[in-house]
């Protein structure tokens, strides 16, 4: 049910969240890590880092160790993806200077 929240993500088919299943899942595990080292996006939660730091790779499947959390990176991952489905429509950095107003 959608109790009307701000800015809910909705998908290309309408649909509410962000999917993630067998096939979404590595690709925005290995996007968020390379984002990460690359420095393309910046973390400040040192809990997410922490998560992202430990995460492995079990049988294909890139998540926390047994009896560790992973919440904290598959939000990253999940933001780090939305960002990369909005980057061309985003121009952060065009006309800089007329949007900043001292």
């Amino acid at each position: 049910e959608n109790i009307k929240y701000a800015n809910l993500y909705t998908a290309k088919d309408d649909k509410l969240g962000w999917m993630t299943n067998s096939v979404t899942r590595p690709i925005m595990m290995d996007q968020l890590i390379e984002a990460v080292e690359s420095k393309t996006v910046k973390i400040n939660s040192k809990e997410t880092l922490r998560e992202i730091a430990m995460l492995v790779n079990e049988n294909g499947k890139i998540g926390a160790p047994t009896g560790q959390h992973d919440d904290c990176a598959i939000a990253a991952a999940i933001g780090t993806q939305i960002i990369l489905e909005h980057a061309e429509k985003v121009k952060i950095y065009q006309n800089i200077n007329n949007a900043i107003r001292m």
